[in-house]
């Protein structure tokens, strides 16, 4: 195995086991709800239970105050889709978007297998290049994780398309969170039929992993850009302050977007810390379900 695989599988595994064990699981468990609802019991209403969960009929049958109570639902699935594509394989520092991407997928299937879920994955870029089909164990976390960590160069081009399209296709869809870990550089994102399909079937929750350098552009002056998905190289000017800010205007679009379609979003971004924006994200998304 080349080294620097080697190290980040290392890393993985080692994060993947603390996170396993941290309160992590339990923001994850709250914010991401089981299938449905299974009646338990009749229990007599105590203060500061949901008043709609009142049973009328057995009130009225007892003379007693009588709510009912469920327990959720587990069969949970989770499906992990990271972007492989060339622009993920970029970075201004010391680690490159992919790796970060890498580091989030092997977080949220350590949560989910602590929590009994099954975790699938499928790398995409241009198409889907692999699928793993849900299962559930770490054993099986740890071929998702081995295999994103063999993964060494991008692809050119990113479908978003390619990996809704593919999604739409499989036949269990309920139940299922769906993390899109990218960069979300799709030119084609804000028209995408097939978003809006994706987003009503699954619970889409889009992570987006960005680069310091994307957001605020340092001032070089007239610098060589070469696209990386491309290969095509343009002259721009980082003194131009409007030029400076279309990076960051892209950017407010992207979550304008994604935020307007009803999808959960969360933005990382590389060289900053990761643990306390997820567990906050979860929170956040618990409160907004009760």
């Amino acid at each position: 195995m080349d080294i620097s695989v080697y190290a980040r599988l290392k890393k993985l595994q080692i994060v993947s086991k603390k996170i396993s064990r941290s309160a992590l699981v339990g923001d994850y468990a709250s914010a991401f709800k089981g299938v449905g609802l299974e009646f338990d019991q009749l229990r007599a209403y105590v203060p500061g239970d949901d008043v709609r969960s009142i049973d009328w009929n057995a009130s009225a049958r007892t003379n007693e105050t009588m709510i009912k109570t469920f327990i959720q639902e587990r069969d949970r699935t989770v499906l992990v889709a990271i972007d492989t594509s060339s622009s993920m394989f970029y970075g201004s520092g010391e680690s490159l978007k992919y790796d970060l991407a890498c580091t989030i997928a092997g977080a949220i299937g350590s949560i989910a297998v602590n929590s009994h879920d099954k975790v699938g994955a499928m790398f995409f870029s241009k198409t889907v290049e692999k699928w793993i089909a849900p299962a559930r164990g770490f054993g099986h976390l740890s071929r998702i994780v081995d295999d994103a960590c063999q993964i060494t160069k991008g692809t050119a081009g990113t479908s978003l398309d390619a990996l809704f399209s593919f999604l739409m296709k499989q036949k269990n869809k309920r139940g299922v969170v769906l993390f899109v870990v990218s960069d979300w550089l799709d030119a084609k994102l804000t028209q995408l039929a097939s978003f809006a399909a994706v987003a009503r079937q699954f619970d889409l929750v889009a992570i987006s992993i960005t680069d310091p350098a994307e957001v605020a552009l340092p001032v070089f002056g007239v610098v060589p850009l070469r696209d990386i998905e491309s290969g095509n190289t343009v002259f721009f000017d980082t003194r131009t302050i409007k030029k400076r800010a279309l990076c960051s205007l892209i950017a407010k679009k992207r979550t304008s977007f994604l935020k307007k379609m009803g999808v959960s979003y969360l933005n990382l971004e590389v060289g900053a810390s990761w643990i306390a924006p997820l567990a906050q994200f979860f929170r956040d998304r618990t409160r907004r379900q009760v």
